[in-house]
């Protein structure tokens, strides 16, 4: 028996748990959704990924945690069946955090 899945309206901008392979259960904001794929920037707490230096944000975008957080510099592709839970809490408020964002999805179109 085949398994179905629904796909999951995200927005860009939002938060989501993504659980899959290159990503592993991170939260991360969603930059574009295109079909059943979906393009996002995890956020960690770790200053590596892979041996690829993380961008250190000002701000922890979960209030509740104080820990600090790296966000990663590639925007990673991802299938939609992946998505986990949404993350309303999550927001990035910081403007130099923001700056960052931009210039990671920026870097990521040019190529």
């Amino acid at each position: 028996m085949k398994k179905s899945f629904t796909i999951k309206i995200v927005r860009a901008g939002e938060f989501w748990s993504i659980n899959d392979a290159k990503t592993r259960g991170h939260k991360s904001q969603i930059t574009k959704q295109k079909g059943s794929k979906v393009e996002h920037i995890p956020i960690t707490h770790s200053p590596t990924t892979r041996n690829m230096k993380n961008i250190k944000l000002k701000e922890n975008p979960q209030p509740t945690d104080k820990r600090e957080s790296y966000a990663v510099p590639k925007v990673q592709t991802s299938s939609t069946k992946y998505i986990g839970k949404k993350q309303p809490d999550m927001k990035i408020k910081n403007a130099t955090d923001k700056s960052i964002m931009r210039h990671i999805k920026k870097e990521h179109k040019k190529k």
